[in-house]
């Protein structure tokens, strides 16, 4: 086992860090491990946040009807109105829950941290098949609120322990699995929520949820934290048994890597709250500048395209069975995007993938809005159809580029001093745009039309934040 490795020790070593820099060794390759440790997150984390991102729109008929049992009978209008609400809870629980991400990163560990809310995401599934079956509202949208809670941790804790887990060299390919596992888990839930597969069961959503998160919760333990947070604490031996484990190399190869570990932890003051982070620019510029990354990517119209595609793609003409199929279709070309991201990530760099990807999502978010008023303007199904190109190719650019990469950027620009407060912000700026939109944009769109409601939410913030990426944003490979 990987703790078999006791008699080694580093402490006569931690005054001398450079001696243990000036080590040379090769970059070993990623062992099979790492990546099994990585999809082990994912499951905990990512998969989760894009699987709940997606079910209520496919099966909405289901749920809108669940609510109209467990209430006083509402018309239309007033079923529209409350839906979203409960619909945002995930979103609302997710801005609290950011805000937990620091503390549960430093004061648990990367590990516990991880355990706490897969745990906590395994309850808050189980009180949604509760709901269903007595028939209690609140009772669900409690449950979305503690999912979005535990899941917002996790969306931070996540990305964190795996790029401090794995080596430089391959750490944007590895860091990539997040933004895939979000992006699978878009086709996933599509493809469940269809009304043609569990119908009005949609408690079902839940029992396979609870299911895949028995992995992680059965798995975690048997990792161990990251070498980082075990330099941090003062776990030398542990730091090098973590970096054996997941990087795979020899003793030489790990004594170099704890003693870069070693000297950035001594340059480094201690922990830097989420308020004080703030206070010195050689903090602030980090993570503004991470903040920024993820703004850019939510703001890109995604919250709209995963939340509420089927019911877009329906206001544009197509059948409820077409939209459907299409948003499988629009999901699993995501995959594609996150794939071919693999092969250009840790080559040619984060800053300009992510720039030259915004700029074309830029247009094609412009090509959509041109569709969507021809539509409204002519009522030709053409447009509907002819819409999904735009979409298509959107969701192609957004998952090989800011998708994955608004995952690991925030974590790469930042030292481990400020590392969990960086997170705590990125995350805390998803949460905080993605609950606002899910929550304003149904009503807005019954008194404005899609199209102008759609151009004036993304349009301006996503090219503001394309002209402050490209002024103010540093690379981050091999960080």
């Amino acid at each position: 086992p990987f703790f078999a490795l006791s008699s080694l020790s580093l402490h006569p070593f931690m005054a001398d860090a450079d001696a243990l820099i000036k080590t040379k060794c090769p970059p070993p390759s990623a062992p099979l491990r790492l990546w099994i440790f990585a999809l082990v997150l994912a499951l905990s984390g990512g998969f989760h946040f894009g699987y709940n991102m997606v079910i209520t729109n496919p099966a909405q008929n289901s749920f809108m009807k669940f609510v109209n049992e467990s209430s006083v009978p509402m018309s239309n209008e007033e079923l529209n109105s409350y839906w979203p609400i409960i619909v945002s809870m995930l979103s609302i629980g997710g801005v609290l829950g950011s805000f937990y991400i620091r503390i549960a990163a430093d004061r648990l560990g990367r590990k516990n941290a991880m355990m706490m809310t897969t745990l906590g995401q395994t309850v808050s599934c189980i009180l949604s098949i509760i709901s269903f079956f007595i028939r209690n509202t609140h009772l669900y949208s409690f449950s979305r609120f503690l999912l979005g809670f535990f899941q917002s941790i996790a969306l931070g804790v996540a990305p964190l322990f795996l790029s401090e887990s794995s080596p430089p060299h391959i750490r944007g390919r590895i860091s990539l699995s997040t933004g895939l596992s979000v992006q699978s888990s878009v086709v996933f839930g599509s493809v469940l929520a269809m009304p043609q597969v569990f119908g009005d069961s949609w408690y079902l959503l839940y029992v396979v949820e609870l299911i895949l998160l028995l992995i992680p919760l059965l798995s975690i333990p048997f990792f161990p934290d990251s070498p980082s947070f075990l330099v941090a604490k003062g776990h030398i031996d542990e730091a090098l048994r973590s970096i054996i484990f997941f990087h795979d190399g020899d003793q030489n190869y790990a004594l170099s890597e704890v003693g870069k570990l070693v000297e950035e932890d001594q340059e480094n003051e201690e922990t830097v709250g989420i308020w004080k982070v703030f206070a010195e620019r050689i903090n602030r510029e980090p993570v503004v500048n991470g903040c920024m990354v993820v703004l850019a990517m939510i703001s890109s119209g995604i919250v709209v395209i995963n939340g509420y595609a089927v019911s877009l793609l329906m206001e544009v003409g197509l059948s409820i069975d077409a939209a459907a199929w299409a948003n499988i279709g629009i999901g699993s070309i995501g995959v594609i995007g996150v794939l071919l991201s693999s092969f250009f990530i840790d080559r040619y760099g984060r800053r300009p993938i992510l720039l030259s990807t915004l700029t074309l999502i830029l247009l094609s978010n412009i090509a959509i809005v041109i569709l969507m008023f021809l539509f409204e303007q002519t009522k030709n199904v053409f447009y509907g159809e002819i819409l999904l190109i735009p979409i298509c190719i959107y969701c192609l650019l957004f998952c090989a580029g800011p998708s994955p990469l608004s995952f690991s950027i925030p974590a790469e620009l930042s030292s481990i001093s400020i590392r969990g407060s960086a997170m705590t912000w990125a995350t805390v700026t998803n949460a905080v745009y993605r609950s606002i939109v899910l929550a304003i944009f149904p009503p807005l769109v019954l008194l404005y039309g899609t199209s102008a409601v759609y151009s004036i939410l993304f349009i301006p913030i996503s090219l503001f934040t394309l002209i402050y990426l490209f002024i103010r944003l540093p690379e981050t490979k091999q960080r």
